[in-house]
């Protein structure tokens, strides 16, 4: 996986105005977590020139590529700034959405946690599309495909050598532990890896599956699928393309 450094900050544009072409074959519209991809996809194929248009602005900033500091891009112009609509539940509080304006979308912006849906999240989107390639056993094909899973072996749920970088903390807060232990005394078992079996099943408490690599460094979408991309010849990004 290629990885850069916090000190290699980027202009607001990566690919200078002045060489943007007259026409492109393809032009995705956001560069976030799924444009980030399908920009990626697309400029694998030498024969096509693909445009990324994103909003915001780069994600060689600190505060994205260390993940432990994810709570400071909530706020800022790295955020788009939505809110919830007043919820008793909150005592009629707005709680804020972050969304992230930023290359790479809410994955250079949030946690970094990787928690994948229920087995029966993906069987009823099958039976309500009549499109059996949203059913769980062709989804759980493509995780296996995208992951490098560091933890536990599951050769059927767990994918190695994909792209994604995904691991369990090593060393959480002491809070964790207090959590886990409160989870069992309720009833809710705890598990080795909430996003294998448990999620064909009742669930279970756990450590979280986190995107990162070498140390706390953030495993973005963007980070992975653009920027060994960057030097081609065929794929151009446009920052700040809000306007």
């Amino acid at each position: 996986m290629n990885s850069y450094s916090p000190l290699d900050l980027a202009p607001d544009r990566e690919t200078p105005a002045e060489t943007i072409r007259e026409s492109y074959d393809f032009i995705v519209v956001g560069g976030g977590t799924s444009g980030s991809v399908v920009a990626r996809r697309l400029a694998e194929d030498p024969s096509v020139h693909v445009l990324l248009l994103e909003a915001g602005g780069s994600d060689r900033v600190p505060q994205v590529i260390d993940s432990t500091q994810w709570m400071w891009n909530i706020g800022t112009s790295r955020d788009w700034g939505y809110k919830a609509a007043p919820a008793p539940g909150v005592n009629g509080r707005t709680p804020v959405l972050p969304m992230g304006k930023v290359l790479g979308g809410g994955s250079s912006i949030n946690g970094s946690v990787w928690a994948r849906g229920h087995m029966n999240d993906f069987e009823n989107w099958a039976a309500a599309s009549g499109e059996e390639a949203w059913n769980y056993e062709n989804t759980l094909a493509i995780y296996r495909m995208i992951e490098d899973w560091q933890g536990a072996p599951d050769p059927h749920r767990r994918g190695k050598g994909g792209l994604l970088n995904i691991l369990q903390p090593d060393d959480p807060i002491p809070l964790v532990s207090g959590l886990i232990k409160g989870a069992e005394a309720i009833g809710i078992p705890f598990v080795e890896d909430i996003n294998a079996a448990p999620m064909e099943g009742d669930g279970g408490c756990g450590l979280p599956n986190v995107l990162v690599q070498d140390g706390n460094q953030r495993v973005s979408m963007s980070a992975t699928y653009l920027h060994p991309f960057m030097g081609r010849a065929n794929l151009h990004i446009l920052l700040c393309a809000e306007t």
